[in-house]
């Protein structure tokens, strides 16, 4: 028997029906792997039934009609034991198959009362004895499935989709199947089931996850998804475009997603930033800030945007406007320590520059005292612990450097309390 348990095989099928209605992770498919291949026992070559003794007998073309309606009344009646029994008349007795539908209501009759085993052999009958069924191969796709016999469950998910080519529950059985013999085609099915569910995320993480299985790029599958449909349904293909093109320095492409995605949806905030960021590693700061600026007409109490047109300031060397946008992060969140290594950092590369280019490379009580500055910005950050490591280490590299007033500098120098000097007058 194909299961020692006996148990309803209407909640069987269905359970195993909604188990597509949502994507899995690949772990959860992998620890039910089955690479096997082999279709040879998928159709038996014979069919014994006990009911075989009705083959001696050939009905007639008017006894084959009242038979078949009684398999129609009773099918309907739900009376399956009388299904059966004049269903197996006339798959014995009916030599010309008048009717090919007595294979769909004997099927049923199994079906429904949890026969699984002799349903699958009835289908397997019937789809030898007159071809494609609808109900056949639908049946014999889920048990298959169900019993782990893979490979021969996607012959009848094959089929079916030749019929119904979107039909989402076959195509996510499909690619279950697929995953569990390890055959790369699942790319292609999960293709088509993300497609179908207009990129529903979590059928895009499978696709990417899939890619990545087969040593391809994840990033393709969203590439591909978006150029074939640029449109508003599928915005979140296009997320998932600029998010990955960060990630992977793919920034011309993801700024041509992003901005074709952004005249569908302006405020689309997760591209505004996006775009925001790929411009900023293009180094097209007007650009970036543009963008960052743009982001916070939506929401103007994300301190990270704060701090990323702060650092952008600060690489273009406008260190006024570099300080406003710090604090104006300390406002938004005066407990996070984020703003201040921003803040610092912004008074170390001014020093760093005056002494560079300026005094050629020889220090002043000026330039440390701006370098003070910045150590008792890395000192307000150490108080919050996700910043603590960072700003004690930027704080001891100072110390060691001698880069901050020691205390021969604060006696010969009693009167200068602030930075004096053109590099400082923004200060």
């Amino acid at each position: 028997m194909l299961f020692k348990t006996k148990f309803s095989m209407f909640i069987l099928i269905s359970v195993v029906f909604l188990s597509f209605s949502y994507a899995q992770d690949m772990d959860d498919l992998d620890d039910e792997a089955d690479a096997s291949n082999d279709v040879s026992h998928c159709m038996p070559d014979s069919f014994p039934t006990p009911w075989e003794y009705y083959d001696k007998t050939e009905l007639t073309p008017e006894q084959i009609a009242i038979k078949y309606s009684y398999v129609k009344d009773y099918r309907k009646k739900e009376n399956w034991d009388k299904v059966k029994k004049y269903g197996w008349q006339l798959v014995y007795g009916d030599k010309k198959r008048q009717f090919k539908s007595v294979y769909d209501k004997l099927a049923d009759s199994y079906y429904f009362t949890n026969h699984p085993d002799t349903a699958l052999l009835v289908c397997q009958m019937g789809l030898k004895d007159v071809g494609y069924r609808t109900r056949l191969n639908h049946y014999a796709a889920y048990i298959q499935f169900e019993v782990g016999r893979y490979n021969c469950a996607e012959i009848h998910l094959r089929a079916l989709l030749t019929k119904k080519p979107n039909e989402l529950a076959y195509w996510k059985m499909l690619v279950q199947s697929l995953i569990k013999m390890n055959k790369e085609d699942a790319i292609k099915a999960q293709e088509k089931v993300v497609e179908l569910t207009s990129n529903d995320p979590a059928e895009q993480s499978l696709l990417g996850q899939l890619y990545e299985r087969y040593g391809l790029n994840a990033m393709d599958a969203y590439v591909k998804s978006w150029q074939a449909n640029p449109s508003l349904e599928n915005i979140k293909s296009a997320t998932q475009v600029t998010t990955m093109a960060i990630q992977q320095g793919q920034d011309d492409l993801g700024l041509k997603v992003g901005l074709e995605a952004l005249k569908l949806q302006p405020d689309n905030k997760v591209i505004i930033r996006n775009v925001a960021e790929l411009y900023n590693l293009k180094m097209q700061y007007n650009n970036s800030i543009k963008y960052y600026k743009k982001y916070l007409k939506y929401d103007n109490s994300n301190i990270d945007i704060y701090c990323s047109i702060a650092d952008i300031y600060r690489e273009k060397r406008d260190w006024s406007s570099a300080r406003v946008y710090a604090r104006k992060a300390m406002n938004k969140d005066s407990k996070s320590g984020k703003p201040h290594i921003v803040l610092a950092n912004v008074y170390q590369s001014n020093a760093s520059e005056c002494l560079n280019t300026v005094h050629d490379g020889k220090i002043t009580i000026d330039i440390k005292l701006v370098f003070q500055m910045a150590y008792d910005e890395y000192a307000k950050a150490s108080r919050d612990p996700g910043y603590q490591s960072e700003a004690n280490a930027k704080k001891k590299w100072l110390r060691s450097s001698q880069l901050t007033p020691s205390k021969e500098d604060k006696f010969l120098h009693p009167d200068v309390k602030k930075p004096r000097g053109k590099c400082f007058s923004w200060i």
